[in-house]
């Protein structure tokens, strides 16, 4: 049985790195490229706003090609080939994680600032200025973006496995279904407490309903909406990281 400290080893792990920047990444070098010519000209012409646009757009790609990371291991041959490699399913398996979640959202973070200083190079002859002006796509919003990202990744992520054709498609119906689903239990409890009006007329008393949901839950506002961002930013996805491991790992095994 192999033990903990044979488990990670920096050598497999950069060989494994290699790989995925060689196979897996081929899509989102491609993104790259397109979105750091579009940050190029976008920034020359219509300013920063342009740049944030398209770092949101590089995310939704980012997404949609985290669905398919796992594609190879569900093919016969690929997949063999895969988990033949002299790596610990650990091993494996994070490196996926850490360069589509970490690895990926820097990616597309340094693709805009590195656009919007290329943009400014190129400004200073066609506008006759040396301004430059170093701008960070998440400067609006700290770490909001990443937190937004998490949340989507893990989904899509743990879709990917799960899913062998069409992952992002059979995802996005399934969390479409899940919401719907919580707005109809949603819109049962708000009926609940629904606020009787003249001429037996109902309408919803948003404060009513709000300071009754505090009541329940013992918790202010603020707090309330605190403990849902930590569940949907970290919690959940903790969760769906985890079972997409011992997914990993059965894959493996059955391979």
């Amino acid at each position: 049985m192999i033990n903990r400290i044979e488990q990670f080893s920096p050598k497999r792990v950069l060989m494994l790195g290699r790989i995925a920047l060689a196979d897996d990444w081929r899509p989102f070098w491609m993104t790259g490229l397109i979105v750091l010519t579009l940050v190029i000209f976008g920034r020359l012409f219509f300013g920063f706003r342009m740049v944030d646009f398209l770092f949101n757009i590089m995310l939704l790609i980012g997404i949609v090609l985290v669905s398919r990371v796992f594609n190879d291991t569900h093919e016969q041959e690929k997949g063999i080939y895969f988990f033949m490699l002299p790596a610990s399913i650990e091993e494996k398996y994070l490196i996926k994680l850490i360069s589509t979640l970490i690895g990926y959202f820097l990616f597309a973070l340094l693709v805009c600032i590195a656009g919007g200083l290329v943009s400014d190079f190129i400004g200073s002859f066609i506008y006759d200025s040396m301004e430059f002006r170093l701008h960070n796509p998440m400067s609006s919003q700290p770490m909001d973006k990443f937190a937004i990202y998490i949340f989507f990744h893990a989904l899509y992520f743990t879709g990917s496995l799960y899913f062998k054709k069409n992952g992002f498609f059979k995802t996005s119906f399934i969390i479409i279904v899940i919401t719907i689903i919580i707005l109809i239990i949603a819109g049962t409890y708000v009926k609940h407490i629904m606020v009787s009006g003249h001429n037996r007329q109902y309408y919803f008393d948003i404060d009513s309903g709000v300071m009754h949901l505090r009541n329940v839950l013992g918790l202010s506002a603020d707090q309330y909406f605190m403990y849902t961002k930590v569940l949907f930013s970290g919690i959940l996805p903790v969760v769906l990281f985890i079972l997409s491991y011992f997914k990993f790992k059965r894959s493996e095994i059955k391979g």
